[in-house]
């Protein structure tokens, strides 16, 4: 007599093999029995109605059959390995949930279709008894619960879609609940567990179906995408388990029919997830330079600014290096918006002429911008970029001859110049902005020296005027298609 099947340890099968295999009479043995007959009993004990595939082979179509068998499943088994290893990947670099889900689903279908295959049962829990035939609804279970949380997904954005949403929330619940007591109902209560998981795989796999064709119809490009790779697998899995259950019968469609239809589906479904995380991954830099960004200049918002001048304060003091901070005023003193805006947009345009790659400007307030300069001491390079700023600010621009002359004032310090807490710096840069009985006929100054934050001048007014000439130079010089004569240079102090 020979033995085989799930409910017996692989051990004591009469051959060991992914599926149950026995060995039939030689034709020889067949003519030496009575009357050149030879009668064979197949038992096949089941507690469910199943249909099984009986299949007379020679041991050369065996060979060539379990070959061909093992080489397809070993590729789609390491393209479905494959995708949840990438999609963890993808998950630490986007730190996007869908990408959670999918590799959560990605790795419950491999258990799934291991356990379909047979393979499992030898490798994995060659014990018998009824979790071989519970293992392949735990996995489906779980599998159909991830589906629907990604396909959830889609509607982030959507509050119209609460009721959807909630809906498939409370069915992922259940299926992670009725797959985590199934391993332990006992064999009276066996069998209708059985048919409540099956209906809930089919319930599950009809509600992510649902949810892509409400975010189809809403536009959503990556639900069309969805449905292309998700029709295949529901089609091949319900119509496995209506062949399961005998309602069904196509000898036509290979056994591992929907093992290759849910490799194909999770390699599709990864790139398109891909494709997706790519666009909002796009979607989420753009909001974040917006909620970090003023929308008048396109400087840094006033936190985000301080956030940076925290991380280069630190950076220069681990590197023993020197960086520089200046504090722009506008002057606004219109209450008109537009002439405000206007004047706003023209310290703009100044500060980008006067700033290089490496600084950092940000929009305090409304009348107060900031440069961050890393690598920058108090020294002339400084003052001649400082001293820029003021003499754009007093030149009229070329295309608006009426302009009126803006008149920065502009606090500085560094680093090693300011030696206090930089928690104290921006209240001492802004108390020294505010201060008017120090500023006469300066528009620079340094806040620098010790703990005491003293005051002490940056550039004189004669220094400045003698320095303008030759940092001036380019905008001194009439351009090209310009028919307008040289301004003079500067020989009296201006500021």
């Amino acid at each position: 007599m020979q033995r085989a099947g799930d409910a017996i340890p692989a051990s004591e099968w009469s051959l060991p093999g992914q599926f149950p295999r026995f060995i039939l009479p030689t034709l020889d043995e067949v003519r030496a029995g009575p009357g050149e007959r030879l009668e064979l009993y197949l038992h096949i004990p089941h507690r469910i109605p199943a249909s099984f595939r009986i299949n007379l082979m020679t041991s050369a179509q065996l060979m060539h059959d379990m070959q061909w068998g093992w080489l397809l499943l070993g590729i789609t088994f390491g393209a479905m390995l494959l995708a949840a290893l990438v999609s963890a990947a993808f998950m630490v670099l986007h730190r996007d949930r869908i990408f959670v889900w999918y590799g959560l689903y990605a790795v419950a279908a491999l258990f799934a279709c291991l356990t379909h295959s047979g393979i499992a049962f030898h490798l994995l829990w060659p014990h018998g008894g009824l979790w071989p035939s519970t293992a392949l609804l735990f996995f489906m279970l779980m599998a159909a619960a991830c589906q629907l949380q990604f396909a959830k997904l889609l509607f982030i954005s959507d509050s119209k879609a609460r009721i959807p949403v909630r809906a498939s929330e409370a069915l992922g619940v259940l299926n992670v609940a009725v797959a985590l007591i199934f391993p332990w109902i006992s064999m009276n209560h066996w069998v209708a567990v059985l048919f409540l998981a099956q209906g809930l795989v089919v319930l599950s796999m009809l509600g992510t179906a649902t949810l892509v064709i409400i975010a189809w119809r809403r536009g959503n490009h990556l639900a069309r995408a969805l449905m292309l790779t998700f029709v295949p697998l529901f089609a091949t899995v319900c119509l496995g388990l209506l062949e399961g259950q005998s309602l069904v019968n196509l000898p036509q469609v290979s056994y591992n029919a929907p093992i290759y239809a849910a490799a194909l589906e999770v390699i599709l479904l990864g790139l398109v997830l891909q494709w997706f995380a790519r666009e909002r991954h796009g979607e989420v830099e753009r909001e974040r330079a917006l909620a970090s960004t003023d929308p008048l200049t396109g400087f840094l918002t006033a936190a985000h600014f301080h956030q940076a001048l925290r991380q280069a304060w630190s950076d220069a003091q681990r590197d023993n290096t020197d960086v520089s901070i200046a504090y722009v005023e506008l002057p606004i003193a219109s209450f008109s918006k537009r002439l405000s805006d206007d004047t706003v947009k023209r310290t703009v345009r100044i500060l980008r002429t006067v700033t290089d790659e490496a600084d950092t400007v940000g929009r305090l307030d409304g009348q107060t911008l900031a440069i961050l300069m890393p690598g920058v001491s108090i020294n002339e390079k400084l003052s001649v970029r400082l001293s820029r700023i003021v003499a754009l600010g007093l030149m009229p621009e070329d295309n608006r001859p009426g302009s009126e002359k803006l008149k920065f004032r502009i606090v500085a310090t560094s680093r090693r110049a300011f030696m206090a807490n930089v928690r104290q710096l921006d209240t001492d840069l802004r108390h020294l902005l505010m201060s008017t009985s120090i500023w006469r006929n300066k528009s620079i100054r340094i806040l620098g020296g010790r703990q005491d934050s003293r005051l002490a001048d940056f550039v004189e007014s004669q220094v400045l005027a003698d320095i303008w000439e030759e940092a001036l130079q380019d905008e001194l010089q009439p351009s090209e298609n310009s028919t307008q004569p040289a301004l003079p240079p500067l020989r009296e102090p201006a500021v």
